[in-house]
């Protein structure tokens, strides 16, 4: 009483299929909740598979690993000797020129694996600088003789040439190839009870470990520059701060020592029945021979430069 009065039965059959058009209707406007699960699920997944790519890469480290499978490492290994026995072996200016002339033409390609270690280059050039000013300096009377100072600087320049040619070495060969190398090349030494296993093995994880501890200091000194600790140019520490970075340093350097022995010992490295396979067969090419014939001209020419000098 004193209400709205109630709609007919007909007025209601109408209003009631009213309301299920227009619910029906935001019903397909609004995707179904099976397919907004389908979306998300594929949204989720491409963003995982994303996630999972590898980051890229800086632009000198695809450009070493194409020179590093490209080149046999006996072939550059035995390149390196024949200039660094040859450059040893020049005591004189001219017989230096030439060997610079060469090392530059080797280097300058390789000018992007050169360019890690400018700062140990720098450090050597500093250093032979001191020991030719040392050499040639007299105190009674005081005096400077340019003589041994030359002899000095003639010297460690022979030296420095070696270091540069060697330098690229690491990032042109891989362990594992110098490994294989070693096997391929003195195998047959293991029928005379020679372990060329473990001095393969041995070689090969000198030069693993040499980057490793590189980028392990480099680490710890991100770390000090983090947090305020050096305010010195990146890259670099302070003097007095090198015994603090030195202790965590080392005891990473063992933990990581301990994680590659067990690393060994669960791959069966050292077990008496072990029968590794070898997935990997290092073949000379074309390029190979090339780069051995080069380096044999030029050794050649740097020993008749000698002979010429004597």
């Amino acid at each position: 009483p004193g209400g709205a009065p109630w709609p007919a039965p007909r007025e209601l059959a109408a209003l009631l299929a009213a309301q299920r058009a227009a619910h029906g209707t935001r019903t397909a406007e609004r995707p179904s909740l099976h397919t907004a699960a389908a979306a998300a699920a594929r949204t989720s997944a491409a963003a995982a598979a994303q996630a999972l790519e590898p980051p890229a890469l800086p632009a000198a480290a695809p450009q070493n690993h194409r020179l590093a499978s490209r080149f046999d490492p006996r072939a550059l290994i035995a390149a390196y000797l024949l200039l660094a026995t040859t450059i040893l072996l020049q005591h004189s200016w001219a017989g230096l020129a030439v060997a610079a002339a060469i090392s530059l033409a080797v280097l300058i390609p390789l000018r992007a694996q050169i360019r890690p270690w400018m700062k140990a280059i720098r450090a050597y050039m500093i250093m032979t600088a001191i020991i030719a000013f040392i050499a040639g300096l007299h105190l009674s009377p005081f005096s400077f003789d340019w003589e041994p100072a030359l002899q000095s600087i003639k010297r460690f320049s022979g030296l420095m040439l070696i270091m540069m040619l060697g330098l690229p070495l690491m990032a042109l060969v891989t362990p594992l190839r110098v490994q294989r190398s070693l096997e391929q090349t003195f195998g047959w030494l293991n029928r005379f009870k020679v372990p060329v296993m473990s001095i393969a093995l041995t070689v090969t994880l000198i030069f693993r470990f040499i980057p490793l501890l590189a980028g392990e200091w480099g680490r710890y000194v991100k770390i000090a520059h983090a947090r305020g600790k050096a305010t010195t140019p990146a890259g670099s520490l302070p003097f007095r701060m090198l015994l603090p970075a030195m202790v965590p340093y080392i005891r990473s350097i063992l933990r990581m020592a301990e994680q590659m022995a067990d690393a060994l010992e669960a791959r069966g490295i050292g077990h008496p029945l072990a029968k590794p396979t070898q997935g990997l067969r290092l073949r000379l090419g074309r390029e190979d021979i090339l780069i051995i014939m080069a380096a044999a001209a030029a050794a050649i020419l740097l020993v008749l430069i000698k002979q010429i000098n004597n």
